[in-house]
């Protein structure tokens, strides 16, 4: 009870100080009426910037130094001794801050410390708040480095290096990255936990985008998991999760069935694949989801049969469109098979056309299975691969594929995860990555 009466007696002085200030403040910088509403705003802002300030300092001051007297145990077991007074400098959203800490160093592991990093969780290294940190990672996802520094000081009065926010964007990215190594391990030791999603229907997707790395181009390759609501043409996207990675396609197989089982794919009765005729996709579909609904993407299946169109009957002729309509309408009806022999009844007389015609052939007998659109979209499932296309653009272009950008190897992969992980239904809390 006397302890708890000291603590309130302490946090009533500690609003006293804090409320003196904020009055000070207020009488200093509150001007008088009247004001255009934009004015007052103006004012609002400035002010209330300036009292977290207050808040801040306030707060911590009440910490102290962290001096503990001339000895202290060390985690190694020995007493490390009392040195010097150091000054450290946090930059938070709030402005910047000055801390003296009581410096320790213990001569038997050759370790030194300030007991208030620990008292306040600084960060162990970098001169940024933890929440600072979490803001520059988001800003990070979809503004160069540059556009952040130019952000920060504009909406938060903070001055950072582009330097400085590029290496807090790899450390927090590099975390993220960890996580989802932490997530692969525990799904294929049959450890992971169950899914907090429990979805009525599941799409998974795949696709391949071209980002400049090193020197050369290389493909991205993203994954998303999402829901739907809804049937035919009101079939809307209720919630989408995103994987993103430079890695080989059978390591991209791997994460797609962890981030599958972390969206519910294992809780969930009806789960279909959706996606192009990339031969890796369809390779790592049969690993990890060969019992899966599997529909090829109508509208890749489409630009194949145009070529063949536009061989036949010539380019943009009104011939090869009245024949794209007409196989269209099969495909949409289950006629797979009409399809197959109007495409075997084109005789070319070119080599190269023969070598379409081949081509096409073998491209449709191979995803005979993943064309009965007419049975899917009846069960409710998307015919068309539009979702991961657009996460192609939004998720990595976007960000990545910027006029003169260049990545680094672990860079883009630091980025991808963090993108990825932005643009998910479920906007992360960059924060927890960023001590």
């Amino acid at each position: 009870m006397a302890e708890d009466s000291s603590r309130d007696a302490d946090l009533e002085k500690q609003i006293r100080r804090i409320m003196k200030r904020v009055e000070s403040q207020l009488r200093k910088e509150l001007t008088p009426g009247p004001h255009t509403f934009d004015e007052t705003e103006d004012q609002a802002i400035e002010i209330g910037d300036e009292i977290k300030k207050v808040i801040v300092e306030e707060v911590n001051r009440d910490c102290g130094s962290g001096f503990a007297g001339n000895r202290v145990v060390c985690s190694c077991g020995a007493r490390a001794r009392y040195k010097r007074r150091q000054e450290r400098m946090v930059i938070s959203c709030a402005g910047v801050h000055g801390f003296e800490r009581a410096y320790y160093y213990c001569h038997s592991c050759r370790r030194g410390w300030c007991p208030l990093d620990r008292i306040l969780a600084l960060p162990e290294t970098g001169e940024c708040s933890r929440r600072l940190r979490s803001l520059v990672a988001r800003f990070c996802c979809y503004l160069p480095y540059r556009l952040v520094a130019e952000e920060l000081e504009v909406i938060c009065g903070v001055r950072l290096a582009p330097s400085t926010i590029e290496r807090i964007a790899r450390s927090v990215g590099d975390r993220v990255v960890e996580q989802w190594r932490d997530r692969e391990r525990l799904v294929w030791q049959d450890r992971a936990p169950a899914s907090e999603q429990r979805p009525r229907r599941l799409h998974l997707s795949m696709d391949g985008v071209m980002i400049f790395v090193d020197g050369e181009w290389r493909e991205a390759k993203l994954g998303c998991a999402y829901q739907t609501s809804g049937r035919g043409s009101e079939c809307g996207v209720t919630r989408s999760s995103y994987y993103a990675t430079l890695a080989h396609s059978h390591a991209f197989g791997r994460r797609l069935r962890t981030l599958a089982h972390w969206e519910g794919a294992d809780r969930c009765g009806q789960v279909a694949i959706v996606a192009d005729g990339g031969p890796w996709i369809w390779k790592e579909v049969g690993k990890y989801f060969p019992m899966k609904t599997q529909i090829l993407d109508f509208y890749h299946v489409t630009q194949h049969l145009w070529v063949v169109a536009n061989a036949s009957f010539g380019e943009q002729s009104e011939q090869g469109a009245l024949w794209m309509e007409q196989q269209k309408s099969r495909l949409l009806a289950n006629e797979m098979g009409n399809v197959i022999t109007e495409v075997m009844t084109w005789k070319p007389r070119k080599e190269a056309d023969r070598k379409v015609r081949r081509n096409l052939l073998a491209y449709l007998e191979t995803h005979r299975s993943r064309m009965a659109y007419k049975t899917f979209t009846e069960q409710g499932w998307h015919i068309g691969s539009g979702v991961i296309e657009a996460g192609c653009k939004c998720v990595v272009k976007a960000r990545m594929g910027g006029a003169g950008m260049r990545w680094s190897q672990s860079g883009a992969e630091a980025m991808l995860h963090m993108c990825a992980a932005w643009r998910s239904s479920d906007r992360v809390d960059f924060g927890k990555y960023a001590n």
